[in-house]
């Protein structure tokens, strides 16, 4: 669920079908896909931070940035190519951690986008 607004949620699965995001902004009546852009995988874990959604797949570590209609992959050449499996907003770190199998785990520090 969004921290923001208790009707905006989000869910996570097997996208290997269907879209691996579903969003609901009317909270569960009705749900839409969010998978453009994002590989046809598992979505282990999901996370809020600032109006953006992050995704722990195992096809890696995704951003949805607030507004966007496409996901982004996150790891550029920093991260291990792995399959994750946890995500969370650090609040006092002002980051986002992303839990691997048996890699570790890896720290995202998203860009603050202009106006916000």
């Amino acid at each position: 669920v969004d921290p923001a607004s208790a009707d905006h949620a989000a869910l996570g699965g097997a996208g290997y079908s269907s879209a691996g995001v579903l969003v609901t902004d009317d909270g569960g009546q009705r749900w839409r896909p969010l998978g453009q852009g994002l590989p046809p995988t598992l979505v282990h874990d999901l996370a809020w931070a600032g109006g953006d959604l992050y995704a722990a797949t195992e096809a890696g570590a995704w951003r949805l940035t607030a507004g966007m209609t496409r996901w982004e992959c996150v790891m550029g050449d920093a991260a291990p190519a792995t399959s994750y499996w946890s995500v969370e907003w650090v609040e006092g770190a002002r980051l986002v951690r992303f839990g691997t199998y048996g890699r570790g785990i890896w720290d995202f520090s998203p860009a603050e986008p202009e106006g916000r």
